[in-house]
């Protein structure tokens, strides 16, 4: 039998032909032992509860998992449904909650001024600036792809192009949740790369090159 193991952001697709998991006693304290087929895998309690609230709700089946890390430094579990690629569990919102808020003695409503009814279309028109473009999200997912490509680089290790898009895609989500949008120069520079590509198959197009 073999013993599943994970590498930090590299996903690796998993059939969970059955969702029951054994409780064992691990080194580290206790662990959750799932018997798939011929391999063997050792959930931390973590891990089993992303597990259970991912795989849970939709049954047995190919599941893609992957050991992330954000850049605080902190590990996270991220679950996604093997067909589709639909995230289904995430680790990091699990037993999220917060608590209620206090009852308070609602104020007196004043009544509505020019100003009040302006700030609501101040705000939508704000919103609205801020909206990214096509442009904004390729020139976001280009930059985190050319991080991700000379982080690796710098580290001097080797690194499959699957792992510098799980990176670049790690990147991607923080500053997404971030509220981090693209300068003007990562827009000009990706505004570059698609002029180039046009002109290559403008190029291949004269030349009768399919």
């Amino acid at each position: 039998m073999a013993i599943i193991k994970f590498s930090t952001n590299v996903p690796q697709v998993i059939n969970f032909d059955v969702l029951e998991a054994e409780q064992v006693e691990g080194n580290y304290g206790p662990q959750y032992l799932y018997q798939l087929g011929d391999d063997r895998l050792y959930a931390t309690e973590l891990l089993y509860k992303t597990i259970s609230a991912g795989c849970g709700a939709f049954g047995p089946g190919d599941y893609e998992v992957a050991k992330m890390e954000g850049e605080d430094g902190k590990k996270y579990w991220i679950i996604k449904d093997g067909p589709d690629g639909t995230v289904v569990a995430d680790s990091r919102s699990l037993g999220a909650s917060k608590a209620p808020p206090k009852p308070q003695t609602p104020a007196p409503t004043p009544a509505p001024t020019q100003t009040q009814n302006a700030a609501p279309a101040a705000s939508e028109a704000q919103a609205a600036r801020h909206k990214p473009s096509l442009v904004d999200v390729g020139a976001q997912m280009f930059s985190c792809l050319r991080m991700a490509d000379a982080m690796w680089e710098y580290l001097s290790r080797e690194a499959t192009p699957e792992t510098i898009q799980a990176s670049a895609a790690t990147m991607y989500i923080q500053a997404n949740k971030q509220g981090l949008q693209p300068n003007e120069k990562q827009q000009e520079a990706f505004k570059s790369l698609m002029a180039e590509v046009v002109q290559r198959e403008a190029n291949d197009a004269s030349q009768g090159i399919a």
